[in-house]
């Protein structure tokens, strides 16, 4: 491997003003000086796109915006159509959603609960899903109809003035009109809420939502500019949290410029793994084993961290330019390489015994009495979905599935504590939960002993 010249190593330190956790570039660099030059770039989509100019943090809402019929249902004065002018004077919340995203389905009972603990505010989920389909969704969810939110349906002209690629999207616009943040759902707390209206509310994140071709660019050019006159034929980088990017991986080849290019931005080191390694394995927490210093920085954990912070401290990015003809294989190989190279680690998928529970049929049971499900396969919640849910949700041991039975509908209290009371649950069905051991195959991460390095 040859290092980065004192040159290149100057120029990024001018170049590069990012914070990032840690830096580690590794850099091959085949230097042409050549008469002929890379300066040519991706032209980028004209700016000037019909419709209103979209709106930024720090800008005014116009008396246009103010002024435009929106649909609603659920408002409680029964009107079908409103105006954001009917909450001007308070601190508004927009939060941009639709029924295929689950986690912004998941967050309606906070905002329904936080509407009702602040008189002076409006939050208002906004979608483009049509009347009827909303009016069919809250009638099978009786706790968001009724005092609940007012919700703005069929909505094609607001996401004009925000537009965005990823749901949740949510702006935050303060009482005098001005848009103090485009951001992310996690942070619509009632801490946040109050600091928005006592006009404190600083430095939370804006939502990174830029289009494909924000990502053309190679990143070791986005760090460097300027490099007419060397051609990088082949080279790997490995930094901390990028600001300027989102959660993104793609592989791409280029055959004008004889090239193949990799890049995963913003993931858990066990991710990386993941993609390395082909394998779900680090990404499952029930089948990692990890020996190493500060396990909490390879993969995100439900904690005091909102997940966007957890990114900001512990997430990594990667890129790694290689010749046209190379193959995916080749790019795990290097991936896997550099980041045990340069995290002292060692990784490995291997074969072991683990102490888990093992969902069998009991002794007793008879196959032709089980209760049997009248619900489709695809809303089946069968033994796949119960383990699965276990191993997911809850701290139990690895729960592994020996009965694999499609054709189940399993269906339990919420208030067991104990595998006991699980048990107990799935005797009707010829089940049950026994302790054993199974060889299986686990990731395996650990620290490099300085007798390895």
């Amino acid at each position: 491997m040859i290092k980065k010249s004192k040159s290149l190593t100057a120029l990024l330190d001018k170049v590069v003003n990012i914070p990032v956790i840690q830096i580690t570039i590794l850099v091959i660099l085949f230097i042409l000086v050549s008469m002929f030059s890379l300066s040519a770039q991706t032209p980028r989509r004209d700016s000037g796109a019909e419709g209103p100019t979209p709106l930024q943090v720090g800008d005014t809402i116009p008396e246009s915006l103010w002024s435009m019929p929106l649909q609603v249902i659920n408002h409680p004065d029964g009107k079908t159509i409103t105006t954001l002018s009917d909450y001007r004077g308070s601190l508004i919340i927009l939060d941009f959603w639709a029924t295929s995203c689950g986690s912004c389905i998941s967050a309606l009972p906070k905002l329904t609960k936080l509407q009702h603990s602040f008189k002076d505010i409006r939050i208002l989920p906004v979608t483009a899903n049509e009347r009827e389909l909303i009016t069919a969704f809250l009638s099978k969810s009786p706790n968001l109809m009724g005092d609940g939110l007012p919700y703005i349906v069929a909505e094609k002209n607001l996401q004009k003035y925000f537009p965005h690629l990823s749901i949740p999207h949510v702006v935050w616009i303060n009482a005098e009109g001005k848009i103090i943040n485009i951001g992310y759902g996690e942070y619509v707390t009632a801490d946040n809420i109050k600091l928005a209206i006592e006009k404190k509310l600083v430095d939370l994140p804006i939502k990174i939502d830029f289009e494909e071709d924000h990502y053309d660019e190679p990143l070791i050019r986005q760090l460097a500019k300027t490099k007419d006159s060397v051609q990088i034929l082949e080279s790997s980088i490995l930094t901390g949290y990028l600001p300027f990017a989102d959660l993104i991986a793609r592989f791409k080849q280029d055959s004008i410029s004889n090239s193949t290019r990799y890049y995963a931005f913003n993931h858990s080191l066990n991710h990386l793994f993941t993609l390395a390694l082909r394998s779900s394995l680090p990404l499952n927490r029930k089948r990692c084993v990890m020996h190493v210093k500060s396990p909490q920085r390879f993969m995100y954990g439900q904690g005091e961290l909102f997940f966007q912070d957890w990114l900001r401290k512990y997430a990594y990015s990667y890129e790694i330019v290689l010749p046209y003809l190379a193959s995916m294989n080749d790019i795990r190989q290097r991936l896997r390489n550099d980041l045990e190279g340069a995290l002292r680690l060692k990784s490995e998928v291997k074969e072991m015994p683990v102490q888990c529970l093992v969902l069998s049929y009991r002794k007793d049971h008879k196959k032709n009495n089980r209760i049997k499900s009248n619900v489709t396969k695809k809303e089946r919640f069968d033994t796949s979905s119960f383990t699965s849910m276990l191993n997911n949700d809850t701290d139990l041991p690895l729960v592994v599935d020996e009965v694999n039975d499609a054709d189940l509908d399993i269906l339990l209290a919420d208030d067991w504590k104990t595998v006991a009371d699980l048990n107990t649950g799935l005797r009707k069905y010829g089940l049950e939960l026994i302790p054993a051991s199974r060889t299986m195959k686990m990731f395996l991460l650990e620290d490099k002993s300085p007798k390895s390095l």
